[in-house]
């Protein structure tokens, strides 16, 4: 039997994608949650043009790493057996947040000492044997414990039931730039939640859910390339919330990409709050500034509306060509409120932590809050400063 856990109060809160700057042109174009598996993902693509200089700095010591430590967890192959049903476990309260300092390779992922089980069945959650789980009065399925490796270019783990939430699990992909996230979720997937689970992308997108709330907590994602997570609702009637987790993208990513850390072109309501995301500011080895990563947050309100309220709080950011965007394009636009609070800029990469700046200047919504922002060693960013100065 089942233990009994409880939780309460998740929310997922949505998102949106798109990336431009004065030397950055973005065309976009989302794919809903119901295309068929064997279709590749589309979503928001961007061009860069030749890139403005940049200041750089040497990186701090105290900031975390953007190498991820060999893994703890080991995994344990096993057969593939059919999907059971187990009892709900009762769930009324919040996983607690790590708080206080930012989330680093190693406080994220699975939980060390985790033995993880060798999937080998079809890539779909109703494949694989879970127990429930009751959140605010709706239940999921629970997958525990599993690594997936994603083998061939069209490969993604699939979504099809309405709730679940995956806990403690690895996903792999080896074929780079293959189109594909490695994890979607299909057209009746309602709520999906990640906690304490690992993404290492060879530059695949790394969860893209269009239509169903997302929720991800203490996760670690590795050269996820056009987004570690990304939302494009044209409806704006899902809603995206990361918190307390890793997000980060080394050097050498294919050229034709544009790399964001979280994107979104349309949602409900997003809640970015306590994440450490660094992408490279360039693409090519050393020396080479032909491309350059987009962001580290591509928030857009580009292929609908952003329907609820945005709050970006208490995040360690660095890189792209402006670390932030916040852009509404034309007919679509930021219809609640927008707050961008108490995040560090990392000088790692650059004195102004992006290869331009930590915000782009254009199409800012109105109901913009920026209070409480600053860089890593200590200089305060106002909004004027953050889109005149640099």
């Amino acid at each position: 039997m089942p233990t009994t856990r409880t939780r309460k109060g998740i929310t997922g809160l949505g998102v949106s994608g798109a990336a431009l700057l004065m030397v950055v042109t973005a065309a976009c174009s989302g794919s809903p949650d119901s295309t068929p598996q064997s279709s590749p993902t589309t979503a928001l693509a961007a061009s860069h043009a030749p890139s403005r200089p940049t200041t750089s700095a040497a990186a701090r010591p105290t900031a975390p790493s953007t190498t991820a430590p060999a893994a703890t967890a080991t995994t344990t192959p096993r057969p593939t057996v059919p999907a059971t049903t187990a009892p709900p476990v009762t769930s009324t309260t919040a996983a607690p947040s790590s708080g206080g300092a930012f989330p680093t390779a190693s406080s994220t992922g699975v939980t060390a000492g985790t033995s993880l089980v060798n999937w080998t069945g079809s890539m779909s959650s109703s494949a694989v044997p879970g127990s429930t789980e009751v959140v605010d009065g709706i239940t999921y399925k629970v997958i525990n414990g599993y690594s997936f490796n994603l083998a061939t270019n069209d490969q993604y783990f699939s979504i099809n039931d309405a709730n679940v939430i995956i806990r403690n699990s690895r996903f792999t992909k080896a074929a780079v730039d293959s189109g594909q996230a490695l994890v979607r979720t299909s057209n009746g997937a309602r709520s999906l939640i990640i906690e304490r689970s690992e993404f290492e992308a060879a530059f695949n997108r790394g969860v893209q859910s269009d239509t169903a709330d997302i929720t991800i907590r203490a996760s670690r994602f590795h050269n996820t390339g056009e987004a570690a997570v990304e939302k494009n609702d044209r409806s704006a009637a899902s809603s995206l919330t990361v918190t307390d987790s890793y997000m980060t993208n080394d050097k050498g990513w294919p050229s034709g990409q544009h790399v964001d850390g979280i994107q979104i072109g349309g949602a409900k309501n997003v809640t970015i709050t306590h994440n450490t995301i660094l992408n490279q500011p360039y693409g090519g080895t050393n020396g080479n500034t032909g491309y350059v990563s987009n962001s580290a947050l591509g928030l857009w309100a580009e292929l609908g509306n952003v329907s609820g309220s945005v709050t970006v709080d208490g995040n360690l950011l660095a890189g792209g060509g402006y670390v932030i965007y916040v852009e509404q394009k034309s007919p679509y636009s930021w219809q609640g409120p927008v707050r961008i609070t108490n995040n560090t800029f990392d000088t790692r990469y650059s004195s102004t932590a992006g290869v331009w700046g930590p915000l782009y200047p254009r199409g800012l919504p109105s109901n913009l809050t920026w209070s409480g922002n600053s860089f890593s060693d200590g200089r305060a960013i106002s909004q004027s400063s953050a889109i005149n100065d640099f």
